[in-house]
């Protein structure tokens, strides 16, 4: 009998030991709209002046070289989608997290002749990259002390 107590004991307790997680958070993506000096959606592909969707490119900037993403085992290979948001169309950016670079550059390369920089503060530990800050062309326009979804307008 007290073999047996002794082998449910040992079971107990190994049961409670903490199990190791090799779960990885990445949470860097944020979304905007884009308005021409209208308020006529960029995004909304009905638009006749829209972006369309096939000539936006996503380039990282990578040991000072840009490279264009393309990840086909990806859900979105080219680095964003996008998407009708309530009465709007929004893009959701995948930034640059190839590096371990603090503030890595994305650039969104709209059509032949228009192009944006994204810069984002990833605070990233051996768990986990989160974007904690959003610079558009420079100009600071998304700070996660703001508490509130990671999401901006942007005008062109």
């Amino acid at each position: 009998m007290k073999n047996l107590v002794l082998v449910i004991s040992i079971f107990l307790l190994s049961a409670c030991q903490k199990e190791e997680s090799n779960q990885f958070n990445l949470d860097t993506s944020f979304s905007m709209s884009v308005l021409d000096k209208n308020n006529n959606d960029l995004l909304n592909p009905n638009n006749n002046n829209s972006f369309k969707e096939e000539n936006i490119k996503i380039l990282y900037l990578i040991d000072g070289e840009k490279i264009e993403v393309n990840k086909p085992m990806l859900d979105y290979p080219k680095g964003f989608r996008i998407f009708e948001h309530e009465n709007e169309y929004r893009i959701a950016i995948f930034p640059n997290n190839e590096s371990i670079l603090k503030f890595p550059i994305t650039y969104i390369i709209w059509n032949s002749t228009e192009r944006d920089t994204i810069k984002c503060e990833i605070q990233g530990t051996d768990k986990s990259e989160i974007c904690k800050k959003i610079w558009y062309n420079g100009a600071l326009t998304w700070d996660s002390s703001e508490n509130k979804e990671r999401f901006f307008e942007i005008k062109k």
